[in-house]
């Protein structure tokens, strides 16, 4: 048919022919539907399956005889009848190919009569959320819709295993499954990890915020999904398997903790006494391989491939607030504490202690594995000896109990071994010694992450960098670390996800942007290696005093440096002229070491060896202590002054006199309770928002920051407890606008999530209705 000139007829047909094209490919469409619909509804009718799908119709509970049913796909706590009536809202719903089941008591209770199988046949996502009562899942039973391409099961308070059947689904060959997130199962234990990692659609494994889940590593999981199922892939495929511990000392100054480990890695199992001179200063790092050789060391049996990175923290309260940076949640912690005379009434002193340690621990490492040693235990006779240690045994079981109380559902708490009871040691003369060895062995194996499978690009890269420490190398630029890795295998993704899962495991430290490392790094950024040159260069900041420097500037009368060191002391403001005399040694520095070991001060038996060889160390030295959150350089300054407000001494609690006269009139407030918090954050908080303001002002617990003319203010305080709540600590903030109160809210979340066991008790903001923010020039 030709039209000619009738525009209006040939639209016309156009239309026409266009809607009938329409309509075939929509019975096309419905076709496909159907026979997709028929051809799953086949597959159900010979499988257990579709029976048990058909039985939570009409049934409340599923149960066998043990209370799992038959087969094993679903696997279910039922809840008792009262919580059962108190469960959260159903929620189901169908959009388009999302179908999305929530707030279940007990996924038996899916009313699937209003799901035809043509419908699931269609479904491309599932999502399974906040369901109670089930604590086992087999994820084959959603293999036969072959649709599926993501499938979410999170939030579920009592889930701990998910496993995957797959030799009842040709091992998952036609599943099309590309997308799994078991994220924020706070009680996930284990995975099919092998299972998933076979099938070759998934291209993410999301399992994040499981705080009980190792394998994969959460270090690893919180990098995202694409991370977490390649991290795997590559573990199953050529893992090396993990037989490298880190073990922590902890305790209190002269309670033996370096006793202990001397005697521990001794062939006769005892240790000399150790002087007053020789005590441990900031950390002590030392390698021990405690099987290695036929010595009485390796007694204790085993298959002698045990290693320990031990750690010998100092007790002086002076380095807790560096102590949190060097503490891992992949670790075995022993607390070590000496034995005293009745007669000296430090039954307080002693239990304030016990409790600080634990809950030091469970702020920065959650359900760390913990181990207690009782040392001098020839001092006191064995009445005495026992009283002590059920005094720590109880002071540890009632801090435990607490811990239960503040935390939420499915917080990992300390593990302590024994229920807190302490091995008791003589050093001096080896009593307890060899015991003490095989209890610490056995212990360290029983740890999730012993004989775990690591990517082998992982562990060669860390083998390397061991090496070059060894050598003497502190660090590295970061393009000469992305040829490491690249020489290692460690290359593409796994590159950011190895030096991520380094720089969280305390292997080395990177506070750059990780995606230059994509990039082939550069000449500028670097890779920090050495744990004993960040000990160092912390201890350099904070250490006891600073005696020695004042009495050098007096001896050489020079009054602007002594000035700039008295005003450093009392502020904690660091002039950055100052910067080459906390560590020795540089040139512009080395007259004053010289001095100072020459007169034989204090200062000079802290610093047996020299810490920066240059400026361009010193500098480095400040990139960690700035990454670390200790210090902020401030630029409107040309970063001439230097803010350490973890360098305040515990007396000034004030700022200038006048900074909170008007601190009421300041509308927009905030505040967060905690139990407690650990030491130094306060300080932390300030230094991320002196960063970012134009002024600041700060003490121990007070704080005044000033932007763009805005104030904002920030306090500690301890809040006494009362007939119905325990003692705990607010943090209040108060600023003339919302964004000032936003940055410091913001601070205080970093904090948080460095802190993963700082749990609030509770939060407040409040904007009064006649809050007016500042007109912004």
């Amino acid at each position: 048919v030709i039209f000619c000139g009738n525009t209006s007829a040939a639209r016309m047909f156009a239309q026409k022919r266009e809607a009938k094209e329409q309509e075939m490919q929509d019975a096309a469409e419905e076709s496909k539907d159907k026979a997709r619909g028929a051809r799953l509804a086949a597959r159900l009718a010979g499988l257990e399956l579709h029976s048990k799908w058909s039985e939570m119709e009409d049934t409340a509970h599923l149960e066998s005889a043990d209370g799992q049913d038959a087969d094993g796909l679903l696997n279910f706590e039922p809840l008792p009848t009262d919580q059962a009536a108190a469960a959260p809202t159903l929620r189901l719903s169908i959009n388009e190919n999302d179908l999305l089941l929530g707030g279940l008591s007990c996924p038996a209770l899916l009313p699937l009569r209003v799901i035809q199988l043509a419908d699931l046949a269609c479904i491309t996502k599932l999502t399974l959320t906040e369901i109670e009562g089930i604590s086992g899942l087999d994820l084959a039973m959603f293999m036969p819709l072959e649709g599926l391409e993501a499938v979410t099961v999170s939030a579920c308070p009592s889930l701990n295993t998910l496993v995957m059947n797959t030799a009842m689904w040709e091992g998952g060959a036609r599943w099309n499954l590309q997308q799994l997130d078991l994220s924020k199962n706070p009680m996930l234990k284990s995975l099919p990890l092998q299972a998933i990692a076979d099938m070759p659609s998934v291209r993410e494994l999301a399992c994040s915020d499981c705080p009980n889940l190792w394998s994969p590593p959460q270090e690893v999981a919180a990098q995202g999904g694409k991370e977490c199922i390649d991290f795997a892939r590559a573990a199953l495929k050529d893992g090396a398997v993990n037989t490298k511990m880190t073990l922590f000392l902890l305790g209190d100054g002269e309670a033996g903790k370096t006793s202990v480990f001397h005697a521990l890695k001794s062939p006769n199992d005892t240790a000399g006494r150790i002087r007053e001179d020789m005590r441990t200063v900031g950390i002590d790092m030392k390698d021990w391989h405690p099987e290695a050789g036929g010595s009485a060391v390796g007694a204790s049996g085993g298959d002698g491939t045990l290693w320990f990175r031990v750690f010998d923290l100092a007790g002086q309260a002076v380095y807790e607030k560096t102590h949190q940076f060097l503490l891992l949640q992949r670790a075995v912690y022993m607390f070590v504490w000496r034995a005293f005379p009745l007669a000296d009434n430090r039954h307080s002193v002693l239990m304030d202690r016990v409790r600080h340690w634990m809950d030091s621990l469970q702020l920065r490492v959650p359900g760390a594995c913990v181990m207690l040693v009782v040392t001098h235990i020839d001092t006191v006779d064995a009445a005495v000896l026992d009283a002590l240690c059920g005094v720590v045994r109880e002071t540890v079981r009632t801090c435990l109990a607490a811990m239960r109380r503040t935390a939420p559902n499915g917080a990992r708490l300390l593990s302590v071994l024994d229920g807190g009871e302490s091995q008791r040691v003589n050093c001096l003369l080896g009593e307890g010694v060899a015991v003490l060895r095989k209890r610490l062995l056995d212990f360290a194996r029983t740890m999730p992450w012993y004989g775990e499978l690591l990517p082998s690009s992982l562990v060669s890269v860390r083998e390397a960098v061991e090496r070059l420490v060894r050598e003497g190398k502190r660090h590295v630029h970061t393009a000469e670390w992305v040829q490491l890795c690249k020489k290692s295998g460690m290359d593409g993704l796994m590159l950011i996800v190895g030096t991520r899962f380094f720089h969280e495991t305390g292997v080395v430290r990177f506070f750059g942007d990780y995606s230059t490392l994509a990039a082939r790094g550069d000449d500028k950024a670097v890779i920090h290696l050495s744990a004993e040159f960040t000990v160092s260069v912390m201890k350099g900041l904070l250490r006891h005093d600073r005696q020695a420097l004042q009495d050098y500037f007096v001896a050489k009368k020079k009054k602007r440096m002594l000035h700039r060191t008295n005003r450093f002391n009392a502020t904690g403001r660091l002039h950055e002229s100052l910067l080459p005399f906390l560590w020795p040694t540089t040139e512009a520095s080395k007259a004053y070491w010289v001095w100072v070991r020459s007169q034989g001060q204090r200062e000079a038996d802290l610093w047996p060896e020299d810490v920066v060889g240059d400026m361009r160390d010193v500098h480095r030295a400040l990139e960690l202590l700035e990454g670390f959150d200790l210090l902020v350089r401030l630029k409107a300054n040309d970063f001439s002054e230097i803010l350490v407000p973890s360098a305040l001494p515990p007396s000034r609690t004030q700022v200038s006199a006048d900074a909170f006269a008007h601190d009421a009139l300041l509308p927009f407030t905030a505040s967060r309770t905690y139990p407690s918090l650990p030491a130094g954050a306060f300080q932390r908080i300030v230094v991320r928002v002196a960063g970012q303001a134009n002024w600041s002002d700060f003490s121990t617990q007070r704080a005044v920051f000033s932007k763009l003319g805005n104030m904002a203010t920030l306090a500690l305080s301890d809040m006494a407890p009362s007939e119905a709540a325990e003692k705990c600590t607010m943090l209040r903030w108060r600023a003339s606008n919302k964004q000032l109160r936003a940055m410091i809210a913001a601070a205080v979340d970093e904090l948080e999530r460095f802190f993963p066991g700082l749990h609030r008790s509770d939060t407040k903001e409040d904007t009064p209705t006649f809050a007016r923010e500042p007109a912004q020039v």
